[in-house]
Protein backbone atom coordinates (compact mmCIF):
# COMPACT_ATOMS: atom_id res chain seq x y z
CA UNK A 1 0.00 0.00 0.00
CA UNK A 2 2.85 2.42 0.82
CA UNK A 3 4.73 1.63 -2.39
CA UNK A 4 1.59 2.19 -4.45
CA UNK A 5 0.82 5.51 -2.70
CA UNK A 6 4.32 6.81 -1.98
CA UNK A 7 3.49 10.52 -2.36
CA UNK A 8 0.55 10.25 0.03
CA UNK A 9 2.92 9.05 2.75
CA UNK A 10 5.28 12.03 2.31
CA UNK A 11 4.99 14.71 4.98
CA UNK A 12 3.58 18.04 3.79
CA UNK A 13 5.54 19.80 6.60
CA UNK A 14 8.83 18.57 5.23
CA UNK A 15 10.76 19.75 2.18
CA UNK A 16 11.71 16.82 0.00
CA UNK A 17 14.02 18.89 -2.22
CA UNK A 18 17.07 18.07 -0.13
CA UNK A 19 16.16 14.42 0.38
CA UNK A 20 17.69 11.34 -1.13
CA UNK A 21 15.71 8.26 -2.10
CA UNK A 22 17.05 5.23 -0.22
CA UNK A 23 15.92 1.76 -1.29
CA UNK A 24 16.13 -1.76 0.04
CA UNK A 25 17.34 -4.52 -2.24
CA UNK A 26 14.03 -6.34 -2.20
CA UNK A 27 15.60 -9.50 -0.79
CA UNK A 28 12.49 -10.16 1.33
CA UNK A 29 10.06 -9.81 -1.55
CA UNK A 30 9.95 -6.41 -3.23
CA UNK A 31 12.21 -3.35 -3.06
CA UNK A 32 11.06 -0.53 -0.80
CA UNK A 33 12.08 3.13 -1.01
CA UNK A 34 11.93 6.01 1.44
CA UNK A 35 13.10 9.63 1.50
CA UNK A 36 15.86 10.65 3.90
CA UNK A 37 17.24 14.10 4.61
CA UNK A 38 20.89 14.66 5.55
CA UNK A 39 20.10 14.51 9.27
CA UNK A 40 18.52 11.06 8.93
CA UNK A 41 21.40 9.84 6.74
CA UNK A 42 23.91 11.04 9.35
CA UNK A 43 21.96 9.25 12.10
CA UNK A 44 21.97 6.01 10.07
CA UNK A 45 25.70 6.32 9.41
CA UNK A 46 26.34 7.00 13.09
CA UNK A 47 24.27 3.99 14.12
CA UNK A 48 26.10 1.79 11.64
CA UNK A 49 29.53 2.95 12.81
CA UNK A 50 28.62 2.64 16.49
CA UNK A 51 27.22 -0.89 16.28
CA UNK A 52 29.88 -2.04 13.82
CA UNK A 53 32.50 -0.88 16.31
CA UNK A 54 30.72 -2.87 19.05
CA UNK A 55 31.24 -5.98 16.92
CA UNK A 56 34.95 -5.27 16.39
CA UNK A 57 34.93 -3.26 13.15
CA UNK A 58 37.37 -0.34 12.96
CA UNK A 59 36.97 2.54 10.50
CA UNK A 60 39.30 1.94 7.59
CA UNK A 61 38.99 -1.83 7.55
CA UNK A 62 37.69 -3.30 4.31
CA UNK A 63 34.05 -4.32 4.34
CA UNK A 64 33.26 -7.54 2.53
CA UNK A 65 29.74 -8.00 1.20
CA UNK A 66 29.12 -11.66 0.35
CA UNK A 67 25.87 -11.99 -1.57
CA UNK A 68 24.40 -12.22 -5.05
CA UNK A 69 25.26 -8.92 -6.73
CA UNK A 70 23.00 -7.86 -9.62
CA UNK A 71 24.74 -6.64 -12.77
CA UNK A 72 23.70 -3.03 -12.08
CA UNK A 73 25.86 -3.08 -8.92
CA UNK A 74 29.04 -4.24 -10.61
CA UNK A 75 31.58 -1.56 -9.94
CA UNK A 76 34.58 0.00 -11.54
CA UNK A 77 37.57 1.43 -9.68
CA UNK A 78 35.94 4.85 -9.20
CA UNK A 79 32.62 3.58 -7.88
CA UNK A 80 31.25 4.34 -4.44
CA UNK A 81 32.20 0.82 -3.35
CA UNK A 82 35.88 1.56 -3.91
CA UNK A 83 35.60 4.86 -2.04
CA UNK A 84 33.76 3.16 0.82
CA UNK A 85 36.39 0.40 1.01
CA UNK A 86 33.80 -2.26 0.16
CA UNK A 87 34.78 -5.52 -1.50
CA UNK A 88 31.94 -7.19 -3.38
CA UNK A 89 31.98 -10.98 -3.49
CA UNK A 90 29.32 -12.45 -5.71
CA UNK A 91 28.24 -15.89 -4.49
CA UNK A 92 26.23 -16.76 -7.58
CA UNK A 93 27.62 -19.96 -9.13
CA UNK A 94 30.76 -20.14 -6.96
CA UNK A 95 33.05 -23.08 -7.57
CA UNK A 96 34.85 -24.93 -4.79
CA UNK A 97 38.13 -23.39 -5.99
CA UNK A 98 36.69 -19.85 -5.86
CA UNK A 99 35.43 -20.48 -2.31
CA UNK A 100 38.83 -21.81 -1.27
CA UNK A 101 40.63 -18.81 -2.81
CA UNK A 102 38.21 -16.38 -1.16
CA UNK A 103 38.71 -17.94 2.27
CA UNK A 104 42.50 -17.76 1.86
CA UNK A 105 42.31 -14.14 0.73
CA UNK A 106 40.16 -13.05 3.69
Amino acid sequence: MIRDNFKEFTSSKFSTKSCTVVSTSGSTGAPFSILQDMSKRCCNTGDTLYFSNKSGYQIGQKLIYVKIWPDNYKHNILSKFWWQNIYQKNVFKLTDKEIEDFIKKT
